[in-house]
């Protein structure tokens, strides 16, 4: 079967400002969220691109914009989702825009995509079936790619998770593993939130067996229980019931 190779898949975006093009971002992708409602036509394939920092481009002087914030965005076919992370919550900026629909930018200054595609790469992958095929495909150095399947509470909303494996433990003298991968795309499936990129979440996902999952969620977070101030944090813990997969794109 074919499974997408992150090394090999970005998101390529240029923006425009009065009509010009004024910058082209090649963006890595790192993972990917399919999130479908089986009782409606709903439906969105999600990717997240690699984080950078807040960033001055093509002007003299310093490139990092102080303060610094660490920048993301959530790409699908027809929206974006861009998160800009500081040091205190209260100065993050979300942003959704489209097409039709662009925010302005840190500046204050309007502007729009003028073109937008996503490069794809898919390699021939095997699926590890068992423990000690993880295990042996671990310590062989394999490129591995993982797939959760989970589901809400009422089994309405299906997401399909996908993430390239950059940290493994394994023991083989008791035959087991533990998977801790993130940022992952982590859909909130008790949101209404409308466009359904707004559903996307950033968290950490965790697991030691194929039927069941943990994730550390980035939230809104005390920096201490008695302060009013707040940060984006991997604080929210969650465990549920899913379906997960481990692939190799090694032969094998």
């Amino acid at each position: 079967m074919n499974i997408l190779d992150f090394h090999r898949c970005f998101a390529l975006n240029t923006s425009a400002r009065d009509g010009v093009d004024n910058n082209t971002c090649r963006t890595q992708l790192i993972a990917r969220c399919e999130l479908v409602n089986q009782v409606t036509s709903d439906t969105g394939e999600f990717f997240l691109g690699k984080a950078c920092i807040g960033e001055h481009m093509y002007k003299d002087g310093r490139i990092v914009q102080v303060p610094t914030a660490e920048v993301c965005l959530i790409f699908c076919k027809d929206d974006w989702l861009l998160v800009k992370k500081f040091a205190n919550h209260d100065d993050d900026v979300i942003q959704v825009g489209s097409a039709d629909d662009n925010p302005p930018d840190f500046d204050g200054k309007q502007s729009c995509w003028s073109d937008f595609r996503f490069h794809l790469n898919h390699a021939v992958a095997r699926r590890l079936s068992s423990v000690e095929d993880i295990i042996n495909a671990t310590l062989a150095f394999e490129t591995l790619v993982g797939r959760t399947t989970i589901f809400d509470a009422s089994r309405q909303w299906r997401a399909v998770l996908e993430y390239p494996v950059a940290y493994m433990n394994v023991h083989p003298p008791i035959k087991e593993f533990t998977l801790d991968v993130g940022p992952i795309l982590f859909p909130d499936l008790d949101s209404v939130a409308m466009p359904l990129i707004r559903r996307m979440e950033l968290a950490y996902i965790l697991y030691k067996s194929l039927d069941h999952a943990e994730f550390a969620v980035r939230v809104p977070t005390k920096i201490n229980p008695g302060a009013a101030i707040q940060t984006l944090h991997y604080a929210k813990a969650v465990e549920m019931d899913a379906t997960n997969e481990l692939f190799s794109l090694s032969a094998g």
